[in-house]
Formats: structure tokens, C-alpha cells, sequence
């Protein structure tokens, strides 16, 4: 209820969010279509803003199509979200995390090692700018795609090596 009251918010960032969390209701129900015809009708209100509605806007719908297993599409939105996320150095770096999880998610669905291991590459860099315990998360699935990437070259010993790496680090309480 509260999200549907806040659709009305004058606030572009509120109504943005208002749409995402209908959205992501609507696709966890299995309404593909609402949820896509929802997000898509913010993209002419958001594209080229730069900011966080656009941002939002991408990913929720990268999260959508890799819900769908729709994968090229979900890697578009996802690049497209990370574009925003890195051009926009005052926003939280947790924005260019989530794009970061969305655009591993993608080549993972589409058995993209080298995408996979870049995409860990750079969210382990990113760690380095986020606060503890949300540093650790975001390296722990770092490793984690390291590890599955390993896999899809068929490297056992490099994978062994990441889940190694994922053993120590410490167990987070959440």
C-alpha cells in the first residue's frame, strides 16, 4: 500500500522507487509483463538524467530480464545502470555494487568467464570504498564469482583456490 500511494510523489527519486518496488512484486508473482510495461514506462521520464532514477530504472529492469533468464537483455540494463552508477562519484559506491552484482549475474547466465572474473575484479575493488560488513558481502560474492568463473574454464585447482579464499573470510552475522 505504501508503495502504491507513493507512485503519486512529486519527487522523481520517490515515484522512481515506487515503480521498482511494485515492480519487484509484481515479477516475484510471476506478472512479467505488468512488471516490464511498469519499468518501461519510467525509461522516457529517466534516460539521460544520469542520476539515481535512471540508475534504479536500469537495474531494477537488468534484475527483471535475469529473473526471466532473458540474459542479453539483462546484460544491456546492466551496463547501462554501472554506466550511471560510475560516472555519478557522489552517489553511495553500494550503487555501483548492485550494478556490479547485476552485470555478473549476466555473464554468468551466459557463461562468460572473462566477463565473470572482470566483473569480480572490480567489485573487490569497490569493496575497498564501502564500510564494513557491506565491504566484506560485496567480497565474499566477489570470490564467488571468481570461483564460478574458474569453473566455466573447467580450472579446478583455480576454483579450490577461490573457495579457499571465501572460507576465510569471516562469517557475517546478518
Amino acid at each position: 500500500r505504501l508503495a502504491t500511494r507513493a507512485l503519486e510523489h512529486p519527487v522523481l527519486d520517490e515515484h522512481v522507487a515506487a515503480v521498482c518496488t511494485l515492480a519487484a512484486c509484481e515479477w516475484t508473482a510471476g506478472e512479467f509483463v505488468a512488471a516490464e510495461q511498469r519499468l518501461r514506462a519510467l525509461l522516457p521520464e529517466v534516460r539521460g538524467q544520469g542520476d539515481l532514477s535512471e540508475l534504479d530504472t536500469y537495474y531494477a529492469l537488468a534484475c527483471l530480464y535475469a529473473w526471466q533468464r532473458r540474459e542479453l537483455e539483462a546484460l544491456v540494463m546492466a551496463r547501462r545502470s554501472l554506466a550511471v552508477a560510475e560516472v555519478r562519484t557522489d552517489l553511495h559506491p553500494v550503487h555501483v555494487a548492485h550494478a556490479l552484482s547485476a552485470l555478473a549475474d549476466a555473464y554468468r547466465s551466459l557463461e562468460d568467464d572473462v566477463g565473470l572474473t572482470t566483473a569480480a575484479q572490480r567489485m573487490l575493488a569497490v569493496s575497498t570504498r564501502l564500510a564494513e560488513p557491506d565491504a566484506g558481502r560485496l567480497r565474499r560474492q566477489a570470490y564467488v564469482n571468481a570461483h564460478e568463473a574458474a569453473l566455466l574454464r573447467d580450472e579446478v585447482a583455480a576454483a579450490r583456490e577461490q573457495l579457499t579464499v571465501v572460507a576465510r573470510l569471516k562469517t557475517l552475522e546478518i
